[in-house]
């Protein structure tokens, strides 16, 4: 019985050093790891252009069946509203992500550091 106990102490020491370091590397270094990527911004850029090309269109489109007056495939009046919200989330979503993300991170540095009596390290 005392080779299980010390078999399971050891499983569980082990354990937790890896989840002490998953949480080192994953809380506190990985911002400064995700802030060397430029591939992020980038690829934001790319798609909110495209998508605020179509957002171009269906304005074009909610106009066009505003003058011909043709409520027909469901644009007109009613579409306006629906387009300038996703215009407005399209264009700050990167902004939103990342306050998100980054108050995320700072509620899970405080819980670390006060697992670990106040120390980052």
């Amino acid at each position: 019985m005392i080779f299980l106990m010390g078999l399971f102490a050891w499983l569980v020491g082990v354990a937790a050093l890896a989840l002490d370091y998953a949480m080192y590397y994953t809380v506190v270094v990985m911002g400064s790891y995700v802030k060397g990527l430029s591939g992020v911004g980038i690829a934001w850029q790319v798609l909110r252009d495209i998508g605020n090309i179509f957002l171009i269109f269906g304005f074009l489109a909610v106009g066009i069946s505003i003058i011909l007056e043709s409520e027909r495939y469901g644009f007109g009046k009613k579409m306006i509203p629906m387009l300038l919200v996703g215009a407005v989330f399209l264009n700050f979503s990167l902004f939103i992500s990342e306050a998100v993300i980054d108050i995320g991170n700072l509620f899970a540095t405080q819980i670390y550091s006060q697992i670990n009596g106040g120390v980052l390290s």
